[in-house]
């Protein structure tokens, strides 16, 4: 991800260091706490809805990404519930999702939100490969790496099991998989 450090451990406290706004990186990353920045978030999506939620940083990301990165679970709920992001949006630099950047940093309980909430949303049967979970869970970025494989690769092994157990069929790559 360009730069960023992708390592962090399981249930780290949320924190952010990729390129981003200077604003939204002192929100994110307030001594105030993950309420702090939720409502100062929040109130600035009231006043300008789409600066936050719509619009990249010049790392190709949105909000969303780093609430995901940050390990935010709440605001990721917030944001794809009450604010109607879209949880499949991808880094216009590279490719990745919000579920990559949470599970490259190990932030199970954003990896929960973000699974959750595509769970939720699936209409389709479980025999359909259209479904939004699946749709999240096997989406790669430009290396080719889903969420799993890079939750694997940053040695995350409980965000790695969680994304497994979610996988809608045996079609989630693993390393050992791919060519």
């Amino acid at each position: 991800m360009g730069g960023s450090d992708l390592a962090g451990s399981e249930d780290d406290e949320p924190t952010v260091d990729v390129d981003m706004e200077p604003q939204l990186s002192e929100l994110l990353n307030s001594s105030s706490g993950p309420d702090a920045a939720f409502d100062a978030i929040n109130e600035a999506l009231d006043a300008c809805p789409s600066r936050l939620s719509d619009e990249s940083d010049a790392a190709g990301c949105t909000l969303l990404h780093h609430a995901a990165a940050s390990g935010h679970a709440r605001l990721l709920s917030h944001l794809l519930d009450a604010r109607g992001a879209d949880a499949g949006v991808k880094s216009t630099v590279t490719g990745s999702t919000p579920l990559h950047l949470a599970a490259a940093r190990g932030h199970l309980a954003a990896v929960d939100a973000l699974l959750s909430w595509a769970a939720a949303d699936d209409t389709s049967s479980e025999e359909d490969d259209g479904s939004m979970l699946s749709f999240v869970l096997h989406q790669a970025d430009v290396d080719g790496n889903d969420a799993a494989v890079l939750a694997l690769q940053a040695g995350h092994s409980k965000v790695w099991e969680r994304l497994r157990q979610s996988a809608a069929g045996p079609s989630l790559s693993t390393p050992s998989s791919r060519e």
